[in-house]
């Protein structure tokens, strides 16, 4: 009952980007290395087209190619996402910092109808 109390009392829903973003890489990561590659990341854009449209929106890259999306996540430039890119990505997009609603739930990795 005091989680419900505390849902109407006007307490803001404070999204859990690290699990967000494991469950995201568990999802995407095909090769199982523990990181995001280039056609990883594409193969997800291409399935979710909120998460794309996000992504896009907030690195102001051309959603006709994930190679904006990709370098602006690979930080580093190892050609690679990493869990801690990828956390960072997650909490920096429209619903991290922006004020917006939070990022699509790990579940909206399906594909899109």
């Amino acid at each position: 009952m005091s989680s419900i109390s505390n849902v109407s009392s006007g307490s803001s829903y404070q999204p859990d980007f690290s699990t967000i973003s494991q469950n995201l890489l568990n999802k995407a990561d095909s090769d199982g290395d523990g990181y995001l590659n280039k056609t990883e990341l594409t193969s997800v854009l291409k399935t979710n087209k909120r998460l794309s449209a996000d992504l896009n929106s907030y690195y102001g890259t051309d959603s006709s190619s994930t190679d904006g999306v990709f370098s602006a996540l690979d930080t580093d430039s190892d050609g690679l996402v990493s869990i801690s890119e990828l956390k960072t990505a997650v909490s920096n997009t429209k619903g991290g910092q922006a004020g917006g609603p939070p990022p699509p739930p790990p579940s909206d990795m399906e594909q899109d109808s």
